[in-house]
């Protein structure tokens, strides 16, 4: 039975508005109202709403009708409406009702071969290296006479010389098809096609960071791990690995490394300014704290420009006088920039930018070091001329495709192993080449540098020529592949690749990342860190002291008269100024970094608390030192200039790193170590980090020689005796601290015959060895339990003709008497 609802017309005058006594008194009407005249009510049927039965009382057909709508005619000013009814759809996903693909217009010929895939596929990489040139170089002169300048090129698929000519022509209509395409589109199908997709970024802030993690692992991880050709470590346990991140930002390569290396690395990056930057603050995996950005001329505030000549010569200078002027231990560069709708000429766009990121390179990587570079297609005679200067410039050198690099486009990298000694004929070639590239730019010249090297001189070397062709061919035919399976699904979205899960998982494994997600650590509270780090079991502790940091309450003991006795034997002993007594016992105690800036203080009191530093220096996550926040001066009198510093006296964890075992002198050494890598001498206004300077208590001249008056500022004493730091700092000095860094009954000598310290127990007299035996090693609880402090209450403690009057007190002149006297037995 209808259902029907009576409508009258003061219900309807109601919805139209017109219900309120005024507009009644005006005689205002709705149009509804108007087109309801001939009844006293509208009955709308919901048993049958089609408006063919029921025209009189459709109340839309008749608006319609109203506005010039036609039966069987299409809506719209010029009736351009659809009148059939839509079709249901049967494609799945977001898109549109009626949607249709448009088929793409391709070569039949070419098809995506879904029996190719096991060829192309595979977790395990082998990198195909070429030997190097051992022939003499180039002179600077004799490359400059092989320049070929031309008009402008902006065409690569008549570019055969390095490539069969199928393979050029084919990879030019794969990539010009999906011109059709919208992006969406392509990206959906590039995504569901990659059998490699789903490995995305892990825990990095982009997948830059995974493709740098693969080509280290394809390369048996010697850019994070570098060996020498007998496979022993080039980096000693004290030396830091040296990098350079260019035209890299927002930095996903070097986010890995600081990921593998830690602290135990140090970055230099020069890229493009502001959206193009380094975003150090999402460097959750690795320490931001030991990389240092740069852009060229002005520092900090340049603008990065690798294409800049001045530029290169900056950030050239800034890495050599940070690295000792030896260098990088390896450069990274991934500099790219959007071609869409040129992807054809890529190769041709990125010319100058291959140019500039290899001289850079050249100028920067120490002898031995290595070098990788993104690339894209590698056909013109240019592009193939930069890749033969690397071939003679380095030991060996790879084009490579890693499976995180997208298959179906032209991405792949250049990987240089071993820098020969002498390049500069190369770099100072390269460098003249980009001024003069910089100069046709300016002038908008219509001709080009096409050729770098002799067309004959490339094919004339076998090796190098084969090795270019093949390599061409090899990753052409494979980038085909995947375009045509890109075509494919984008024409079918019922085609899966099934395999991306495994892929992912069996991927991360080979390079030894986490399979797990990004996530951003919360900082802990101080002393919940402090007591999770020293709880740790220290590779040397004891039994009972596992877990127990009582000791770090521990004040060193005041060297009197009586406590000389406890010097027999000064070989044994460190000794460092210090600038802090029990009068100021608040600078001088435990910092703990819990990651940048954040640094917190304990003065090793029981009664005490853990609070924040205010100081401008950056430490890493998880680093726990001993030592003093000092005044530094610099110049005398009135012009006089003070800064604050943190002087390291004895390291427990550094960025993680348990040094408690080590010896003292390793434990300053690591110390020295990490400060190298968190100086940051581009940056202005920063706190100075130090680790003290060690003696031995057995040639104690060496200390007082450091030691001079200097005319102070705004004191009642006006001229002090002060302890020189370096050439312009210095420190207003409390005394000595003095460590017995062999653990007793352990001690040690200078053997006469040969100059050489040995060893030897004093209880048991077994006789004595040249190797420090383990047992022997003061760790850091033995060192810091055991210290001593030589109090100078004056100057005149250090003044051999002044007396003093407490007799109990150590003097320079009673010390010497003490040690020339066990000195000379």
């Amino acid at each position: 039975m209808a259902h029907k609802l009576n409508l009258k017309r003061k219900c309807v005058a109601e919805f139209s508005g017109n219900s309120s006594p005024a507009n009644s008194k005006k005689n205002k009407r709705s149009k509804i109202e108007e087109l309801s005249d001939d009844s006293d009510s509208l009955e709308i049927s919901f048993e049958n709403s089609n408006p063919s039965v029921n025209k009189k009382a459709d109340i839309g057909s008749k608006l319609m009708q109203k506005m010039g709508y036609r039966e069987g005619k299409g809506l719209g000013k010029h009736e351009q409406g659809l009148v059939d009814v839509i079709e249901t759809s049967t494609q799945k996903g977001r898109r549109g009702l009626g949607f249709k693909h448009q088929e793409i217009a391709f070569d039949p010929d070419l098809k995506w071969d879904p029996d190719l895939e096991s060829q192309y596929v595979s977790v395990e990489e082998a990198v195909d290296w070429c030997p190097g040139c051992m022939d003499e170089p180039y002179t600077t002169q004799e490359l400059k006479a092989m320049i070929v300048v031309g008009p402008k090129k902006l065409t690569i698929d008549d570019e055969f010389d390095f490539c069969e000519q199928s393979v050029v022509r084919n990879v030019c209509a794969c990539k010009s098809v999906f011109d059709r395409l919208s992006g969406v589109e392509l990206r959906n199908a590039r995504s569901m096609s990659n059998p490699f997709e789903t490995i995305n970024k892990s825990i990095f802030q982009n997948r830059a960071a995974l493709k740098m993690a693969n080509l280290d692992a394809v390369c048996d991880f010697m850019f994070t791990d570098p060996k020498d050709e007998n496979g022993i470590s080039v980096l000693n346990s004290h030396e830091l690995l040296y990098f350079a991140d260019i035209c890299a930002g927002p930095g996903g390569f070097s986010e890995y490394i600081l990921w593998r290396k830690g602290w135990e690395a140090k970055g230099f990056g020069l890229t493009l300014k502001n959206e193009n930057d380094f975003k150090l603050g999402e460097f959750l995996s690795g320490t931001p704290e030991t990389f240092e950005p740069h852009y060229g001329l002005n520092g900090v505030n340049g603008d990065g420009n690798i294409y800049n000549p001045r530029n290169l010569v900056e950030f050239r200078d800034f890495v050599l006088q940070n690295t000792d002027k030896k260098g990088v231990h390896f450069v990274m560069a991934d500099g790219g920039f959007s071609v869409e709708g040129e992807e054809n000429i890529q190769e041709i766009r990125s010319k100058r930018l291959y140019l500039c990121q290899f001289v850079c390179a050249l100028s920067i990587i120490r002898s031995g070091g290595h070098f990788v570079c993104k690339l894209f297609d590698v056909f013109t005679r240019f592009s193939v001329g930069l890749v033969y200067l690397m071939y003679k410039s380095f030991e060996k050198i790879a084009i490579h495709k890693p499976n995180s690099s997208r298959p179906a486009n032209s991405e792949r990298y250049l990987i240089c192993k071993g820098k020969y000694e002498d390049t500069t004929s190369v770099e100072n070639f390269l460098f003249e080449l980009n001024c003069q590239l910089d100069i046709m730019e300016k002038n908008k010249d219509s001709n080009d540098i096409l050729e770098l090297v002799s067309i004959d001189v490339l094919k004339n070397d076998a090796n190098f020529f084969r090795y270019i062709y093949d390599s061409n061919t090899k990753i052409g035919e494979r980038q085909i592949h995947f375009l045509l399976k890109v075509k494919a699904f984008a024409e079918n979205s019922e085609l899966k690749e099934v395999r991306q899960a495994e892929m992912k998982k069996e991927c991360l494994a080979y390079w030894k990342i986490p399979n797990k997600s990004r996530t951003a650590q919360q900082r802990p509270d101080p002393l919940t860190k402090f007591t999770e780090l020293t709880s740790k079991k220290s590779q040397v502790a004891r039994k009972s002291n596992i877990g127990n940091n009582g000791y770090l309450t521990y004040k060193p003991q005041l060297l009197l008269t009586e406590k000389l006795k406890e010097l027999e034997y000064p070989w044994s002993y460190k000794c460092m100024v210090i600038a802090t007594d029990e009068t100021n016992s608040n600078d001088r105690g435990f910092f703990l970094g819990l990651g940048g800036q954040v640094i917190y203080f304990w003065n090793g009191s029981s009664s005490s608390k853990w609070t924040r530093v205010d100081i401008k220096i950056e430490l890493p996550s998880e680093t726990l030192i001993y030592g003093e926040k000092v005044q530094e001066c610099r110049g005398e009198g009135r012009s006089q200039m003070h800064s604050i510093g943190l002087h390291i006296i004895d390291a427990l964890f550094l960025g993680g790193k348990d040094v408690r075992h080590l010896s003292f002198t390793d434990r300053i050494a690591m110390s020295n170590k990490l400060i190298k890598a968190v100086t940051k001498t581009s940056l202005q206004n920063r706190a100075v980090v130090r680790a003290k300077k060690l003696y031995d208590l057995y040639e104690m001249q060496k200390l007082y020689d450091d030691l001079d008056m200097k005319e102070l500022k705004s004191t009642m004493r006006k001229e002090r005796l002060c302890h020189q730091l370096d050439y312009k700092h210095f420190i207003v000095p409390a005394g000595v601290l003095l460590f017995n860094t062999i653990r007793k009954p352990w001690s040690c000598k200078i053997s006469n015959s040969t100059g050489k310290f040995y060893y030897f127990n004093y209880e048991k007299k077994s006789g004595s060895v040249f190797e420090c035996p383990n047992d022997a090693i003061a760790d850091f609880e033995y060192t810091f339990s055991t210290s001593l402090f030589w109090k100078w209450y004056n100057d005149n403690y250090l003044v051999e003709s002044e007396p003093i009057e407490e007799p109990s007190h150590v003097t320079r002149n009673i010390l010497s008497q003490h040690l020339n006297k066990v000195l000379s037995r």
